[in-house]
């Protein structure tokens, strides 16, 4: 399900999602994990991978709630 990837689906609905961002997830936000798992709060544990997308390494992250990825 290619939703379940959207940012806004990873919170569930208790995150608020805005033109300023998600949560507290803004385009200031650090792409770094210590800064992400700030921004989302205790709720959620976030996990990193890599990936390749377009030939090229990306980084990634998902918020995980009670062990799943949360949607």
């Amino acid at each position: 399900n290619w939703s379940a990837a959207y940012p806004w689906n990873w919170f569930g609905s208790s995150t608020e999602v805005t033109e300023q961002g998600v949560g507290k997830i803004t385009a200031s936000t650090a792409l770094d994990q210590d800064a992400i798992q700030e921004a989302i709060g205790s709720d959620y544990r976030l996990r990193s991978g890599m990936k390749t997308e377009y030939g090229n390494i990306v980084r990634y992250f998902e918020a995980l709630k009670d062990d799943k990825v949360a949607m």
